[in-house]
């Protein structure tokens, strides 16, 4: 008997294959400028959509005309992109493959799912500087911001802290000893009014409030992020352009300077906060090594990287405070740039011929 999972992959392939059926052959449905897009390129775009999200509307007739707005929006970011820079969207294979399996694109080509990343890159990478770059954020909204529970939920953040309620005010420190002590939890539960009145940044110390009639004593113990590293790593990054694995005597002399760098090699001298500041296998060993010692070599879109431990020390609560500033600040800014995009696509549809034929 299929499972629930199978049945609606079963339905998908059906619709899928019903829908391309009636695709007999491609036609001109729109031009942007000169570039072209075609009936097939509408259907490609309905799989990805059907295939990524659940929930998506499997009537491809009534998806259609989002799916033509779409593709016009992302030609207009393709000549943009060519006018105002020279250089394409360069992908790996690995990250193509990872990207396909991520998304669960595996049955699609791979012309298909590389055009459409590059043109999620293009657009991201556009609105940031021609829009996200001329934002301007106060210290009030962005104070404002960082005290609503969703946005703490955006960011995964768990904290580990006590909290007491009581009736009368909370003056003996023995009341204290009797609050509750949760470890791990999600940040964006706990509830706005005690996300209004918490100064986050008073880790390690007890508040005092008063909420819905009752007093509340807080003592946040700790912040966790999902990438942020509780040590800091300063490391020497090397990155070699090989088709052969290094050896450790090999990499060991480049580090060293015994043996020189070749001209498309390099060796940087970085501070690592993040589990995204380099690759897993790499972040795991940190932990293990002595300074001056060096990871096995990593390959990464057709180098090899390997990183020599420097030093490493406790991350302090003012990085952390820096950490999660940065990260709520460019959360809003990233909400801000979508509620301008509208607006922006509008006035770059003045610049270019545009024309939906069927």
């Amino acid at each position: 008997m299929l499972s629930l999972k199978h049945c609606i992959q079963f339905l998908c392939f059906i619709c899928f294959s019903t829908i391309s059926a009636e695709i007999l052959k491609d036609r001109l449905v729109a031009i942007v400028e000169k570039k072209p897009i075609t009936e097939l390129e509408i259907f490609e775009r309905y799989k990805i959509h059907a295939s990524t999200n659940t929930s998506y509307n499997h009537d491809y007739e009534m998806t259609r005309p989002a799916l033509i707005q779409e593709l016009c929006l992302e030609k207009m970011n393709d000549l943009l992109w060519e006018r105002l820079t020279n250089s394409n969207i360069e992908l790996s294979g690995e990250q193509l493959q990872a990207f396909k399996k991520n998304y669960h694109l595996e049955a699609l080509t791979d012309s298909t799912v590389h055009s459409f990343y590059a043109g999620l890159v293009k657009k991201e990478r556009l609105a940031r500087h021609l829009i996200q770059d001329n934002i301007q954020l106060s210290d009030y909204e962005l104070n404002y911001f960082m005290h609503q529970p969703q946005a703490w939920q955006q960011i995964g953040a768990l904290w580990s802290f006590k909290i007491l309620y009581k009736e009368t005010p909370i003056t003996d420190e023995c009341d204290l000893h009797q609050a509750k002590e949760f470890k791990e939890y999600p940040a964006g539960k706990i509830n706005k009014a005690t996300h209004e009145h918490i100064d986050w940044k008073k880790i390690g110390s007890w508040q005092f409030f008063q909420q819905d009639g009752e007093h509340v004593a807080v003592f946040i113990d700790s912040i966790q992020l999902p990438t942020l590293l509780t040590t800091s790593y300063t490391i020497n990054l090397l990155s070699i352009n090989s088709a052969q694995e290094p050896n450790k005597e090999t990499l060991l002399a480049l580090f060293s300077g015994d043996q020189p760098l070749l001209k498309d090699d390099s060796l940087n001298k970085l501070t690592i906060h993040t589990s995204n500041d380099l690759p897993a296998n790499m972040i795991a060993a940190l932990p293990h090594l002595a300074p001056q010692e060096v990871t096995e070599p990593v390959m990464v879109g057709g180098r090899w990287y390997a990183a020599q431990l420097i030093s490493q020390e406790p991350l302090s609560k003012h990085h952390l405070e820096d950490q999660v500033t940065a990260l709520f600040k460019q959360q809003l800014l990233d909400k801000k740039t979508e509620e301008k995009l509208p607006m922006w696509y509008d006035s770059l549809k003045k610049d270019y011929f545009i024309k939906v034929l069927a």
